[in-house]
């Protein structure tokens, strides 16, 4: 994936709660009244489906699908949204799939639970002629219609070097850490994996235990770390590289079941979760890597929109292409950036966050502290 040379700086609010899974098909809006766009054109008010991997990240429910909604609701009042959590499990997506296939839709925005298995997704969107747009994870060997997604490599980079830099501030720059990936098989946390590890190398950081976590799960994440402390010791590592945050919770919860105060293993993340932003005014977690998924959901429907009705989709959303295999996929990539303590201010400055929902109760006077405007 080739790295975007710009530093896209947009306005965006991050929701506050889990929205409720949605565990079975619910559709949004009209009955159907919409209808599906006939043959297309500028008042066509295509029927789309948002189908969401797993409820176990909060991005999904709580910000990913409100905010596509709400941009689909803003620019085509009549369209018709029909939406599904698969709950971590490839099958029941391709039932889902195969469910919204049959209700009509136009076009399908779907974060696979597994990007290999949604091949076969793909091939039945194109055998319906219906669109498929891929989020994050970047379904592979298959016909896929639009990407939007961030640059994988980079954002394991971003990760590994805020690490790097608080080992190094911290008096062991050379670690050992701890390495907590994502689930095994996982195409985009392997690009993330490629991207640490390169960094990881360069600094000379030694890596004494690696991890591959089955579906992210926090609490699957929590109990690989308390293998590497028990195997390691309690003064037997120096940091942690967690690939998300829901993770980053899991290793900090096991170290303080050690009597590890986790302000001194600084720990890192990917997502901007509320509880992991919380965790960082507080340092207890080290950074997350900023990811723009409002503006990714955004810009997914804006795009499914023109798609459905059969318009050529903007240049401005295809910034870059990403070959998944079978064709080079055009690309549209979402800014990313590493949040610390040290530059959070900034983003709920610039609005990227919101300071209402992460300054809560407990939070409120270590926001002060940084400096937040609550």
């Amino acid at each position: 994936m080739h790295r975007n040379p710009l530093r896209r700086r947009r306005v965006t609010t991050a929701a506050a709660l889990l929205a409720a899974a949605s565990l079975t098909l619910a559709a949004c809006g009209d009955d159907g009244s919409g209808g599906d766009g006939g043959d297309g054109g500028k008042n066509a008010a295509p029927t789309i489906a948002y189908l969401a991997p797993e409820t176990i990240t909060p991005r999904y429910e709580a910000i990913e699908k409100p905010a596509l909604k709400k941009r689909l609701e803003e620019i085509c009042p009549d369209c018709r949204l029909i939406t599904a959590n698969a709950n971590s499990d490839a099958s029941q997506q391709l039932q889902q799939a195969e469910n919204v296939i049959a209700d009509g839709v136009k076009v399908i925005i779907m974060n696979p639970v597994d990007s290999k298995a949604a091949a076969g997704i793909a091939a039945r969107a194109e055998a319906s002629d219906v669109h498929l747009i891929s989020l994050g994870r970047l379904i592979q060997d298959a016909k896929v219609s639009w990407s939007l997604t961030m640059d994988t490599v980079q954002a394991g980079r971003d990760k590994a070097l805020s690490l790097a830099e608080a080992l190094a501030e911290q008096g062991h720059p050379k670690g050992p850490i701890v390495m907590i990936n994502g689930a095994p098989g996982d195409t985009d946390d392997a690009k993330m994996k490629q991207g640490a590890e390169e960094v990881f190398k360069e600094k000379g950081i030694e890596v004494a235990m690696r991890f591959d976590t089955p579906q992210w799960d926090p609490s699957k994440a929590q109990q690989e770390m308390d293998q590497a402390i028990t195997a390691l010791g309690r003064d037997g590592f120096f940091g942690v590289y967690s690939s998300n945050d829901g993770m980053a919770g899991g290793v900090i919860a096991a170290m303080k079941s050690a009597d590890i105060d986790p302000r001194t293993r600084p720990v890192t993340g990917l997502d901007n979760d509320v509880a992991a932003l919380q965790r960082i005014i507080t340092g207890e977690q080290y950074m997350t890597e900023f990811q723009d998924i409002v503006d990714e959901a955004t810009k997914a429907a804006e795009v499914a929109l023109h798609l459905g009705r059969g318009e050529e989709v903007p240049a401005q959303y295809r910034e870059t292409t990403v070959n998944n295999g079978k064709m080079d996929v055009p690309t549209y990539l979402f800014e990313i950036g590493p949040i610390t303590q040290k530059n959070i201010k900034q983003y709920f400055d610039d609005k990227k966050l919101d300071a209402s929902a992460v300054c809560t109760d407990d939070f409120v006077e270590a926001c002060k502290k940084l400096g937040i405007d609550v």
